[in-house]
């Protein structure tokens, strides 16, 4: 019989059982939290990224972030976002889901992704230099427009502030 919580409630996650995971969510040791939400992530079990998520603060939830991002799981990438952090590794949720050829995925990370850095990523990734016809894709082209759009309005910002200062 197995009497660890942490085992318990990976159990329960594995399972998809709501009940054991209110009844033992208490019962784990707060460092055990972000594996155990890392397991909910990958069994995309909603219930429990909800209720672990609140209980979990470390950096460990880039990981979950990452695996939702993997997935296909929106919802669990919804619930992450307010304690990850989608600037990690490059942007690498960011790059995940151009790779995936995930469109709504991608707009859910564009806005809080450095994606500058994640379009440099993406360039030097050995599936894009193994298939470069990848460069075509849609959400390539659309992540290098809004980066030169982005890039291009920063600096016409500074000129445009420049000349104003000079006409002072």
């Amino acid at each position: 019989m197995i009497s660890d919580p942490y085992k318990l409630l990976d159990c329960a996650i594995h399972q998809k059982n709501d009940d054991e995971v209110v009844r033992l969510l208490n019962l784990v040791d707060e460092d055990d939290i972000p594996f155990l939400l890392f397991s909910a992530v990958v069994n995309r079990y909603t219930y429990a990224v909800e209720r672990l998520a609140p209980k979990s603060g470390t950096t460990q939830n880039n990981h979950s972030l990452g695996a939702a991002v993997s997935q296909k799981y929106i919802d669990g990438v919804k619930l992450l976002l307010p304690i990850a952090d989608p600037r990690y590794n490059d942007s690498a949720c960011l790059q995940r889901a151009v790779l995936n050829r995930d469109a709504e995925m991608f707009e859910l990370l564009y806005p809080v992704s450095d994606a500058k850095v994640a379009l440099q990523g993406l360039k030097r990734c050995a599936q894009f230099k193994e298939q470069p016809d990848r460069k075509n894709e849609p959400l390539f082209v659309e992540l290098s427009n809004r980066v030169l759009r982005d890039t291009l309005h920063t600096q016409l910002a500074c000129c445009g502030n420049e000349r104003h200062k000079i006409k002072i």
